[in-house]
């Protein structure tokens, strides 16, 4: 893991992602850690959704972001190495959890597939991947802190 992190900050620290603006860029690759490719248009989202929800991260959210994306990256790929199990009634109770939060923070059901313009089950599918890449990348961070 020590030299995965080492890896990590090395191109961390040498990307010209963070060296110039990028105003131009529309697309591309930014970093890799194992199969995972980060692409700017992510980490782009991703600022956009924490402006979107009040955040300010001042004036290297992009970095912030990165740095953030980098780390979750690296904790799942150890943990796709350490064969981490994650089922799907695991991911599917944390789903049901997720969405029943996001109901009552909305006002209902009716509202939460109004506001996504999809059903329970289209959303529940959408972020299926997105929830059990968290849940290995928190077990793998789990397991290292442990100790």
């Amino acid at each position: 893991m020590n030299k995965l992190l080492i890896i990590a900050l090395s191109i961390f620290v040498s990307s010209p992602y963070f060296s110039q603006k990028n105003e131009e860029l529309i697309d591309g690759t930014i970093g890799v850690i194992g199969n995972k490719v980060i692409l700017h248009s992510e980490i782009e989202s991703q600022l956009v959704q924490a402006k979107e929800e009040g955040y300010d991260l001042g004036e290297n959210s992009r970095c912030l972001i990165y740095e953030q994306v980098m780390f979750q990256s690296l904790l799942m790929y150890q943990a796709e190495v350490d064969s981490i199990e994650i089922t799907a009634d695991m991911v599917n109770g944390e789903l049901t959890n997720r969405i029943r939060y996001f109901e009552n923070q909305i006002g209902g059901r009716k509202k939460l597939e109004e506001f996504y313009g999809k059903s329970i089950e289209e959303i529940k599918a959408e972020f299926y991947t997105t929830i059990e890449d968290r849940m290995k990348a928190e077990q793998m961070r789990g397991k290292i802190t442990s100790g």
